[in-house]
């Protein structure tokens, strides 16, 4: 282990063959290359370029500040060792649904993992207009193993209150609170807002006092309801596919927080993509707009038919309780459909949007599905608790097809 210093594509030389003298011989041997390109992290592709049986590695660090922004946004470095954590915690009831983890160093605030370069990220797919029919299966098996492994369902209360203390992220949900609940309903700053959007904003959304009562709301409980381990940034980029294989990855948001938040990140964002397949697939915006709602109605059923099935197991007789079971289900989608419609508006004209807007390139254009999504994700906030099945949420999104 070493003291902290932040490293380039030299100094991770160095710091590979002193931690793995066995992955490769020679320093000139290894090959590294920088591919981050997200908001916080150093990401470093590293191979042996002598010997192609050592597999490809994924070394990714912490900086002391938001990438993003720079050294005038201080943030922790805790975060890896909570990434790591987190996927290790999740690797044990979904092991090939997450990356594997080789070696951990909270000292250097980094971790080393397997190489995904071979997967593409869930959001360019659909973008391009391909499906993957089997990732509501996946992502409903994952959400539901996880959320009751790790919650007072599943595990023993003491052992669960050590975990939360273990996964306590307040730099991070910090981001969440700011850039998801707060920042999107007001004009601030960081906001990214053109000016083909802005008259909408000023006199519409800015504007609804009970949108923002209802989002409130849903702060508050991310805030204080340590109900299970959360992905945390579970959006269409922190997946990976290939073939029928899914990874789920970036879990440096992880924390103990409302099972229907990582649900709404996921939905959230398939519905950005679900409002911009008329620009990106003109030619099959129907098809695919049918088959984004069909992945949320499977990952739903999928993600009920196990949690369920783990309830009835449950060692606590009060949660295995058939009406408590209902009961539980029941708040969770009017939970879910909250967490999807502010999921959906933050990648809107907040800091750090998506690819679905970035590329398109006609401003008015880019505007107009803009506001749709605004007024999809909001009609989701204020109708959640109407929600019976999801059926009912599904009714909401369907009024927004072309």
């Amino acid at each position: 282990m070493a003291e902290y210093k932040i490293l380039d594509s030299n100094s991770v030389k160095d710091y590979i063959l002193k931690i793995m003298p066995d992955y490769c011989a020679e320093r000139d041997d290894l090959k590294v290359e920088e591919v981050g390109d997200g908001n916080l992290n150093l990401v470093f592709k590293v191979n042996n370029s002598k010997d192609a049986a050592k597999k490809t590695l994924i070394l990714k660090q912490a900086l002391p500040y938001v990438r993003l922004v720079g050294k005038d946004w201080p943030m922790t470095r805790d975060r890896s060792r909570i990434e790591s954590e987190a996927i290790k915690t999740q690797s044990k009831y979904c092991p090939d649904y997450v990356p594997e983890i080789f070696f951990t160093d909270n000292e250097m605030s980094l971790f080393l993992m397997e190489d995904l370069s071979d997967y593409n990220l869930y959001a360019y797919n659909l973008m391009q207009g391909e499906k993957n029919d089997y990732i509501a299966e996946i992502v409903g098996e994952f959400l539901a193993e996880n959320f009751f492994h790790s919650s007072d369902l599943g595990m023993d209360a003491k052992e669960k209150k050590n975990e939360v203390k273990k996964f306590i992220n307040p730099d991070l949900c910090k981001i969440t609170e700011d850039l998801i609940f707060t920042e999107p309903y007001f004009d601030v700053e960081r906001n990214n807002v053109s000016d083909a959007l802005r008259p909408f904003l000023e006199e519409d959304f800015w504007q609804r006092d009970e949108l923002k009562t209802e989002v409130a709301k849903l702060k508050y409980n991310f805030m204080n309801h340590a109900e299970a381990l959360l992905h945390g940034d579970m959006h269409t980029r922190s997946i990976f596919v290939k073939d029928d294989s899914v990874k789920i990855f970036d879990q440096e948001f992880a924390f103990y927080g409302p099972m229907g938040f990582d649900f709404g990140l996921f939905f959230g964002n398939l519905l950005l993509n679900f409002v911009t397949q008329e620009y990106w697939n003109k030619d099959k915006t129907v098809e695919m707009q049918d088959h984004i709602i069909e992945v949320i109605n499977d990952t739903w059923h999928k993600f009920e038919e196990r949690f369920l099935e783990l309830m009835a197991q449950a060692e606590d007789r009060m949660y295995s309780l058939e009406s408590m079971r209902n009961v539980f289900i029941k708040h969770l989608l009017a939970e879910i459909a909250g967490y999807t419609g502010t999921s959906a508006i933050r990648r809107v004209h907040g800091l750090a949007g998506v690819p679905e807007f970035w590329d398109i390139e006609d401003e008015k254009t880019r505007a107009d599905l803009k506001i749709k999504a605004l007024n999809l994700g909001s009609e989701l906030i204020l109708k959640r608790e109407k929600f019976e099945s999801i059926d009912d949420l599904l009714d909401v999104v369907r009024k927004y097809k072309i």
